[in-house]
């Protein structure tokens, strides 16, 4: 496996999942193009309104706006996925092969609340004053933590 392929794999996930503004003045180049190539997919391929889809064609301040949360969200669903996915493998591979109700009752519960948690930030994202028309963004000074 080339080892560039994964150092390049990593840069873009730690970049997507980083500070919307990488240096004064400047967005950050992977949330932009996530947020882009999304928003055609969106609109081009799936042919949802702009009214109910998550991505918007606004100003790109917006767009990476709403590529970080997307990656964010993503990467959290990709989190309870492989979560999920291990403790099952491991209720699979018990010497017992009955099956614990808790566990399973867990797991099930876990992928509702992860569902629920996705529609939640879907719906408050729709409504959020960022994608008013006339929103005025704040001044491009760097966030200092």
């Amino acid at each position: 496996m080339d080892p560039n392929l994964i150092t390049n794999t990593y840069t873009t996930i730690a970049t997507a999942r980083g500070p919307q503004m990488t240096a004064p003045n400047t967005l950050n180049p992977v949330q932009l193009a996530l947020a882009t190539k999304c928003y055609n997919i969106q609109s081009a391929v799936l042919h949802i309104p702009d009214c109910i889809g998550f991505f918007s064609p606004g100003p790109p301040r917006l767009l990476v706006f709403q590529g970080r949360i997307f990656a964010e969200l993503l990467f959290s669903i990709v989190f309870e996925f492989l979560v999920c996915g291990f403790l099952r493998f491991m209720l699979w591979c018990r010497p017992d092969p009955k099956p614990n109700g808790n566990m399973v009752l867990f797991i099930s519960r876990c992928r509702w609340l992860m569902g629920a948690a996705v529609v939640l930030v879907w719906v408050l994202h729709c409504f959020d004053k960022r994608r008013r028309p006339g929103y005025k963004w704040p001044d491009w000074a760097m966030e200092s933590y």
